[in-house]
């Protein structure tokens, strides 16, 4: 089971490309969106940030700058989207 969290992992740094890069020219920092799995559902979702109640867990170690990509990102990893619209799940 470990190793398909660290394959998803891969996958889910690998899509992210330049999502936590900070734009130099003004210094402020990209968005940051992040695929959360409810524990026990399994649906994931894109949350606004990482969560901080233990009924989610954030699949990846990585965030994204939009929430197109983190979606994206998702989808490729397999992961089953909440049929709601994506919300915030601190």
């Amino acid at each position: 089971m470990s190793k398909a969290y660290a394959i998803v992992a891969g996958v889910l740094i690998l899509a992210s490309g330049n999502a936590l890069a900070e734009d130099a020219s003004d210094g402020t920092e990209a968005k940051n969106f992040y695929v959360v799995q409810n524990t026990s559902t399994k649906e994931c979702m894109v949350a606004k940030s990482e969560p901080k109640d233990a009924k989610f867990v954030t699949i990846g170690d990585t965030s994204y700058a939009t929430r197109k990509d983190a979606r994206a990102a998702a989808k490729q990893a397999g992961c089953q989207l909440a049929k709601k619209k994506s919300s915030d799940a601190s």
